[in-house]
């Protein structure tokens, strides 16, 4: 595919990261490196980075019923993220999402 087409879903990408970060305290690093999915709707398999276990999905199916289709470890489709933190001690944390390229800077 051609990587002119855009971040993908990026306004679901920035929420699942906030969630992550905020909701699950985890760092920013985690928070945007963490696997992301496409929702899914009746008949329609939900698309999951295949970083997600096989034990998990086997879960969605068996305890929700949620068809899973993995597909590649870092999907860009799924948004893009470079995120800068500034933390407690005034220092920036810069982070660039490995679904694509790009970088994280600040001053």
């Amino acid at each position: 595919m051609d990587d002119d087409r855009g971040p993908g879903l990026s306004s679901r990408a920035v929420t699942i990261t906030l969630i992550n970060l905020l909701g699950y305290g985890m760092p920013l690093e985690q928070a945007v490196d963490a696997p992301r999915f496409q929702g899914s709707q009746a008949g329609v398999p939900m698309v999951i980075e295949s970083r997600v276990t096989q034990a998990v999905r086997d879960e969605l199916k068996t305890r929700y019923g949620v068809n899973v289709r993995p597909t590649a470890p870092y999907n860009w489709h799924f948004g893009s993220i470079q995120a800068i933190q500034r933390n407690p001690d005034g220092s920036l944390t810069g982070v660039a999402d490995p679904r694509r390229a790009g970088l994280a800077a600040g001053y």
